[in-house]
């Protein structure tokens, strides 16, 4: 299934409806999205398989035990009660495996959805800033169209529900497969928002506004043969493994977000460079100074220095150690 980055049906995504330009009501959908798409998985989803076979162990133990005591033992009735609870234990414990395998693969796919939104709308908001002659982004351009061509053509859309299932449909083929995407992805996405995030913030720059992203968690490059041998060779490698790939996913949702928060905060488009600041970028009241000059811990204020006229009726008080020399204060 192909998705349109470019084609946003959300109510109000006009840019004369909502105030806004089109690529800054894009940037803003898609952070509004984050917490549907990004969500952070627990890493104790790791110990499903074992939670899995203590659950499915209840169920044939109540059932067992329940059959004992209403049928007794032996019996249609009681053959027919262990063959449902059987089938319930089967159930319920490849619910509890598939679950974790499901949200792993559809984080990943609406994560990318929505990323595809995103730069679309930094794309088309950097151009419309560059129009306006506000700027020349055209180096930076280049390299961000470049980028989002790359992950739009690349980040295809997986279906949760069909690869799940193809995991338990094809045993170990399937789940390797599903390893293998997980953990090349993340990766390569993580690479190209990166350097996306870097572009777009010196295009910003030149625009006269400050962006401050603190730096990116780096995500390491796992190889997925050696991974896969060791999964074969060391018992609970596998859990270890799928560890690595929940963590990448959360890791990489949580240092995109500052960048998101700069980019849709709205703050250059008020036309601020961060701080508080009065009208028309002024400092606040009591805070201007002349370029270059520094108040010394000790310096007095300026309505307070000697020799500065004062209106008339108004008295100067000094204490004690500020009177000139040979003057005596008064008795």
């Amino acid at each position: 299934m192909s998705y349109n980055p470019n084609a946003s049906n959300a109510p109000g995504s006009s840019g004369q409806k909502s105030g806004h330009s089109p690529g800054l009501t894009k940037i803003r959908e898609a952070k509004r999205r984050r917490d549907e798409t990004d969500q952070i998985l627990s890493p104790l989803w790791v110990l499903a398989p074992i939670l899995a076979g203590v659950v499915s162990a209840a169920i044939m133990f109540l059932t067992v035990g329940f059959g004992t005591v209403g049928v007794g033992m032996g019996g249609p009735e009681f053959g027919a009660t262990f063959c449902l609870g059987y089938i319930a234990s089967i159930i319920v414990g490849m619910v509890i495996v598939a679950y974790p395998w499901y949200m792993m693969i559809k984080r990943r796919t609406e994560h990318f959805k929505r990323d595809h939104t995103l730069t679309a709308g930094i794309v088309e908001y950097l151009n419309e800033e560059q129009n306006k002659g506000k700027a020349n982004l055209s180096q930076e351009l280049a390299t961000l169209q470049s980028l989002q061509s790359e992950m739009t053509s690349e980040e295809d859309e997986k279906s949760p529900i069909l690869y799940t299932i193809i995991i338990f449909v094809i045993p170990y083929i399937g789940l390797w497969y599903v390893l293998y995407f997980l953990m090349k992805d993340i990766y390569s996405h993580h690479q190209k928002i990166v350097a996306f995030e870097e572009n777009s913030r010196s295009a910003v720059n030149k625009l006269g506004h400050s962006v401050v992203v603190p730096s990116w968690k780096d995500l390491p490059q796992r190889n997925f043969v050696l991974y896969l041998i060791l999964s074969c060779c060391i018992p609970f490698f596998g859990l270890y493994w799928m560890y690595t790939i929940i963590k990448d996913y959360n890791d990489h949702f949580k240092s995109q977000w500052h960048f998101e928060d700069q980019i849709a905060g709205g703050d250059y488009e008020k036309g601020q460079s961060g701080g508080p600041q009065g009208p028309s970028g002024q400092q606040p009241p009591g805070q201007q100074r002349a370029p270059g000059q520094q108040q010394s811990p000790g310096q007095q204020p300026p309505q307070q220095q000697s020799g500065q006229q004062r209106p008339p009726g108004q008295q100067q008080q000094q204490s004690p150690q500020q009177q000139p020399p040979g003057q005596q204060p008064p008795g």
